[in-house]
């Protein structure tokens, strides 16, 4: 199904494969695709990009713009701020640490 409430707030939803749900035009959107195949995908934004939460399985991502990336996953974790300015990231055993966009370790 299709609705809108423009430019307000549109929203779909297929059967089967997912929805789509936004407020004024990109204000807020949220994506959640479902898929037999694979682990169901979702995804919410604030202000186009400023915000971003996004999910598939147990790997999990939050971008808030230009602050803090954050990734985890069942064998990594990673997080930046500033892009890079200051941050960590573990894959297995490796850990390395980045400061002032350089990595250590």
């Amino acid at each position: 199904s299709k609705g809108w409430v423009f430019p307000l707030v549109y929203s779909r939803t297929t059967e089967g494969e997912g929805s789509q749900f936004n407020i004024l035009w990109r204000l807020y959107d949220s994506v959640r695709v479902e898929n037999a195949d694979a682990p169901d995908y979702k995804r919410q934004r604030i202000l186009w990009k400023v915000m971003e939460r996004e999910t598939q399985g147990d790997r999990t991502a939050l971008d808030m713009f230009p602050f803090i990336a954050y990734d985890h996953d069942t064998d990594m974790r990673r997080w930046n701020f500033m892009g890079g300015l200051l941050g960590y990231e573990r894959q297995g055993q490796d850990r390395r640490l980045r400061l002032l966009y350089l990595p250590i370790g």
